[in-house]
C-alpha cells in the first residue's frame, strides 16, 4: 500500500514563522516524512514558509469578511486579486497555493448570506491554480448552521438548522472531488477576464485637517471613495510642548509609519509589521515654542490604525492633544494637515488576460473569468467562472454562457461529478449559477504543441 502524507496543522493566524515553529517544522521534516507540516498564515509571508521548508501556501483571504460593506463585485475583485498574489507567490517559492476563504457572518447579527459569493470562492480560486481550499466557518458555529448542532440531535433536526450555504458548499466540494484528481499538479497561465471588472485604478487623494492622530480604522478607510488597503498619509504643522522637560512620544502603527520633530527623525517604523506595532523616542522641546512635526503613515493590508501619543513625569500617555498641535506658524487652526492618497494599486487590471486573437480564449460571454491550467504532458484544462455576485441570497437566475477558445482547439469535455461529455470544435456553452463555475478540457490538435507564450 502506497504511503499517504498527511497534513498537520502547526500553527494557526501566523505571520512570519517565530522560532519554535521554525524548530518544530524542521524536526518534522527530518523526522515525519509522511507528515506536511502545514502553518496558516493571517499575514501572507510566502517568503517564510519557503525559508522553514512548509510547503503548504494557505493564508487566510477574507474579502468577504472584512470587506463585507462593499458591494459583492468588489468583494469578487479584491478575492481574484488576492488569488493573483497567491498564484505568483506560489510560482516563486515553490508552494502549494492553498487559499482559506470566507463563508461566514461579520457580526451573528449580520449573517453573510451571499449563496453566490460562497460559490465564487471555490471555482475563482480553482481557476488560479489552487491546489486545496479551506472554508472559514467558525462564525457560523463551525459548520454553516444557522443554530448550534449538538451530538444528542437527529439527522433530521440536524438538517434543519443548517444554512441554506451548506447546501452550497456540498454541492461546489461534490464537483471539486470530482475533479481533483484532473487538477492535482495543475499551474494557472492566465486568467481572461469579462464584464465591469477588473478595473483600471484610479488613484485617490484627500486633505483635511484632524485634530490629533488618534485612528483605528480597523477594516474600514478614512474615506469611503478609498479602498481599505493600500493608502499612506502624510501629516504636517506645528507641536507646541505645555512643559520643559524631556517628553516621551509613542506612535502605535498598522503598518508602517516615521515621525519627524524640528527636523530630526526621532521613529522610524517603516518596514512591513504583521499587525500592530509600537515604537517610542524621547526629546526635549522648546516650551511653548512652535517646532515643525512631519508624520508619514502607511497601510499595506487587514488592519489600519496610526496613534501619535505623548507623556512627561507631569503628566500621563494621552493622545497629542489638539490644543499643542497647529496647522502653521499664526496658531489659529488646532491639528495637523493631512494628505492622503491611494498606494500600489492592486495588480488584477494589468495582470489579466483580454480575449482576442492569438489568446486562449477569442471570444467569451460578459461577466466571466476563464483560467487555464497546465500540465506538462497533458490537455490543458480551462475553468470557467460566473463574475454574477450578490450580497444577500440568489435572486438572479442560472444563465447559459459562451467561451470559444483558440484555433487549434479541437473538441471540448465538460465535467460533472460522475459524468462527462464531449463537444467538437472550440466553442462551448453552457448554464452557469451566479457565482458558480464549470471545469473544461480542451483536446488540440497535434500541430499545437505547447501553450502560446
Amino acid at each position: 500500500m502506497a504511503a499517504r502524507a498527511v497534513r498537520f496543522l502547526l500553527g494557526d493566524d501566523i505571520g512570519m514563522a517565530p522560532p519554535p515553529l521554525v524548530a518544530t517544522t524542521n524536526w518534522m521534516r527530518q523526522n515525519c516524512p509522511d507528515l506536511f507540516p502545514w502553518i496558516c498564515q493571517c499575514y501572507f509571508h510566502p517568503e517564510s514558509l519557503a525559508q522553514v521548508g512548509a510547503p503548504i501556501a494557505n493564508p487566510q483571504f477574507y474579502p468577504t469578511l472584512y470587506n463585507a460593506r462593499r458591494s459583492a463585485a468588489k468583494q469578487a475583485e479584491i478575492y481574484c486579486n488576492q488569488l493573483l498574489a497567491l498564484r505568483d507567490a506560489a510560482v516563486q517559492y515553490g508552494l502549494l497555493p492553498w487559499p482559506m476563504f470566507n463563508v461566514a457572518t461579520l457580526d451573528l447579527d449580520k449573517p453573510f448570506t451571499s449563496a453566490s459569493l460562497a460559490r465564487f470562492q471555490v471555482y475563482a480560486s480553482l481557476a488560479y491554480g489552487a491546489q486545496g481550499l479551506w472554508y472559514f466557518t467558525y462564525q457560523d458555529f463551525g459548520a454553516l448552521a444557522t443554530k448550534p448542532v449538538a451530538p444528542n440531535m437527529t439527522i433530521d433536526e440536524a438538517r434543519d438548522r443548517l444554512d441554506p450555504k451548506w447546501r452550497v458548499a456540498k454541492d461546489a466540494n461534490l464537483r471539486v472531488q470530482a475533479w481533483g484528481p484532473k487538477l492535482i499538479g495543475r499551474t494557472c497561465e492566465i486568467v481572461y477576464h469579462s464584464g465591469a471588472w477588473p478595473k483600471k485604478p484610479t488613484p485617490v487623494e484627500f486633505e483635511r485637517v484632524d485634530k490629533t492622530l488618534f485612528f483605528n480604522w480597523e477594516y474600514e478607510s478614512p474615506f469611503p471613495e478609498m479602498d481599505i488597503d493600500h493608502f499612506e498619509v502624510v501629516w504636517t504643522g506645528f507641536i507646541k510642548a505645555k512643559s520643559f522637560e524631556p517628553i516621551a512620544f509613542n506612535a502605535v502603527s498598522n503598518n508602517g509609519c516615521r515621525v519627524w520633530i524640528d527636523g530630526k527623525k526621532i521613529i522610524d517604523n517603516w518596514d512591513y509589521s504583521d499587525g500592530a506595532f509600537q515604537a517610542s523616542a524621547t526629546v526635549t522641546l522648546p516650551m511653548g515654542k512652535l517646532v515643525p512635526i512631519r508624520v508619514e503613515y502607511y497601510e499595506r493590508d487587514n488592519e489600519a490604525a496610526m496613534m501619535l501619543e505623548w507623556f512627561a513625569d507631569s503628566f500621563p500617555k494621552e493622545a497629542t492633544p489638539s490644543d499643542n498641535l497647529f496647522t502653521d506658524e499664526t496658531e489659529r487652526k488646532t491639528g495637523l494637515v493631512g494628505h492622503y492618497r491611494t498606494t500600489a494599486p492592486p495588480a488584477l487590471y494589468d495582470r489579466s488576460g483580454r480575449p482576442g486573437r492569438g489568446e486562449w480564449v477569442t471570444r467569451m460571454s460578459d461577466d466571466l473569468l476563464v483560467g487555464i491550467l497546465a500540465k506538462p504532458g497533458e490537455a490543458p484544462l480551462a475553468m470557467i467562472v460566473d463574475k454574477r455576485v450578490e450580497r444577500g441570497p440568489d435572486t438572479l437566475s442560472a444563465r447559459t454562457v459562451r467561451v470559444t477558445f483558440r484555433q487549434g482547439v479541437t473538441a471540448v469535455t465538460l465535467f460533472d461529478v460522475a459524468s462527462s461529455h464531449t463537444i467538437k470544435g472550440r466553442t462551448v456553452v453552457t448554464a452557469l449559477p451566479p457565482g458558480g463555475g464549470q471545469l473544461v478540457q480542451l483536446a488540440m490538435s497535434p500541430m499545437i504543441a505547447e501553450l502560446p507564450g
